[in-house]
């Protein structure tokens, strides 16, 4: 037998077992790691639906409690004065508000105010036509555990399911005696179901529920993956369906495929050439940029930086996954609009700084800000107008921080500063600044806004001693600086029984 002949046999050997290997590997390793990470995106995709659908009942509680935590309406529930009905419950409220239910209940659960109107059209529909069985004296939005306190939740209609929520009817300082429950309602109609598709990039699909033995159905490489919500009582109300292409493992089977056959064509044109090829220049970089994944998906990892991959393809690839790993992580840190640390960064830099209070002795102080004014702008003049104000503030108070303080927006017309190493006199003497910033006028697209901030100020270990805790007392705080006139700060003194003042915009 030849030495050709040999070489030839042993690289067909060769080839063969690393044909074999590497199928395996493929299979064992790219394959699993592409159902694990499709799994990953249905896990995922189930709990943004269940956010969102949360977020919109979040919404609907704080226009409810708008209305319910109002001098105005707590003087109508007392007294039915019409001027109120005359003044607010008009048909442009149900528009501005997106509702199609607003009703006032008395102590007793008696209907005695507000009205059922479908939208657009503004169709007036009685409640028992909406609402089979209508809202009863028995029914938990009226017959709530604890009085003042809200409740919300799904509930059936003939109209399909809808958002709703109660409120007790108090003053503007959350203050009784209770003259009744709002209650206030939205419907999940198609064009509020489509307009939340769009907001998750995702195609939704309403059903009624009915028994399934999984929780997401393969079909014509389409996932089909279900949320499941319930009602007030706990029962199964309807379901939600998103269509997700199998692109993960339809991806990982045309990879494997593609490679096993590419090995094969290329090993009878040119065996050990295309042997090597593939090592040095495809399979290598595919390798570590897979393993790259897997220790990312694994340790949720997102700052280590992908392997280095040349200037080919493969390198432009890298880069682009670089820029989308620091997309992420800057995502998870910090607010979109103002460009501040978030919530989730604000805690993490505090329970550092508090980790610091019982090491070094050192005392920190955390401010809660809530700009006073803020509503009544945003509603009247727009969305936009109030981002651009919000990103005013932030970029005001920013520049006048200390260099290690952190500013980060807490959400909404919220804002907290983090002092490190803060004494109450230092803190007392920024939040008077941060007043002072924040009265004075702000000039957003050619109009002057007028504002005002209310402080809470907190200190560990004074007030407490963990960050939940802190953040609470400087919440508290800020809540009794609003109750003192606004446009002032206060810092923690406990209120033992004294009912915290409501938050204002």
């Amino acid at each position: 037998m030849s030495i050709q002949r040999k070489v030839l046999l042993t690289l067909i050997a060769l080839f063969a077992v690393l044909t074999a290997l590497h199928g395996y590997l493929l299979h064992v390793v790219v394959g699993s790691g592409f159902a694990q990470l499709e799994q990953r995106q249905v896990d995922a995709t189930v709990k943004r639906i269940q956010r969102a659908l949360q977020q919109e009942l979040t919404d609907l509680s704080r226009h409810n409690r708008d209305w319910a935590y109002w001098d105005d309406t707590w003087h109508f529930a007392e007294q039915r004065d019409p001027a109120y009905v005359k003044a607010n419950l008009v048909p442009s409220t149900w528009e501005t508000l997106d509702l199609e239910v607003i009703l006032y209940f008395d102590v007793k659960g008696q209907l005695f105010a507000g009205q059922l109107l479908l939208l657009p059209e503004l169709t007036p529909i009685a409640l028992d036509d909406l609402i089979p069985g209508g809202l009863p004296p028995t029914h938990p939005l009226l017959a709530r555990p604890d009085p003042m306190a809200g409740a919300s939740g799904f509930i059936a209609s003939t109209h399909g399911p809808m958002w709703i929520t109660a409120e007790p009817i108090l003053t503007s300082t959350q203050q009784g005696p209770n003259h009744g429950t709002l209650i206030m309602g939205r419907l999940l109609t198609a064009e509020r179901l489509e307009a939340l598709g769009h907001q998750l990039d995702l195609s939704l699909t309403l059903q009624p529920i009915a028994p399934v033995d999984e929780e997401q159905v393969a079909a014509d490489q389409t996932l089909w993956v279900q949320t499941v919500v319930t009602d007030l009582r706990g029962n199964l109300l309807f379901k939600l369906l998103a269509a997700l292409p199998q692109e993960a493992t339809t991806l990982g089977r045309e990879v494997t495929t593609y490679a096993l056959e590419l090995m094969v064509l290329t090993g009878i044109v040119v065996l050990a050439a295309t042997l090597l090829w593939l090592r040095l220049m495809v399979l290598r970089p595919v390798e570590q940029l897979t393993r790259h994944v897997q220790r990312m998906a694994e340790t949720g990892d997102l700052a280590t930086a992908p392997p280095e991959l040349g200037d080919d393809e493969f390198g432009r690839l890298e880069g682009e996954f670089r820029r989308m790993q620091e997309r992420v992580a800057m995502l998870a840190n910090y607010d979109v609009l103002t460009g501040l640390p978030n919530r989730a960064l604000f805690g993490e830099r505090s329970a550092m700084a508090l980790s610091l209070v019982q090491r070094r002795g050192i005392q920190v102080a955390v401010l809660f800000i809530d700009l006073d004014g803020f509503k009544p702008i945003n509603d009247s003049l727009g969305h936009s107008v109030g981002d651009h104000l919000l990103k005013a503030v932030a970029e005001r108070l920013r520049t006048h921080l200390r260099g290690h303080d952190t500013l980060a927006r807490y959400g909404g017309d919220e804002f907290v500063v983090l002092m490190e190493d803060a004494a109450e006199d230092s803190a007392a003497a920024l939040a008077a600044k941060l007043v002072h910033l924040c009265a004075e006028p702000f000039e957003v697209d050619e109009q002057v806004l007028l504002l005002s901030a209310s402080i809470g100020i907190a200190l560990a270990p004074t007030d407490a001693n963990s960050v939940e805790t802190l953040l609470h007392a400087a919440d508290e705080a800020m809540y009794q600086a609003k109750a003192l006139g606004k446009g002032r700060f206060c810092f923690y003194r406990p209120q033992h029984g004294t009912p915290t003042p409501p938050r204002e915009g």
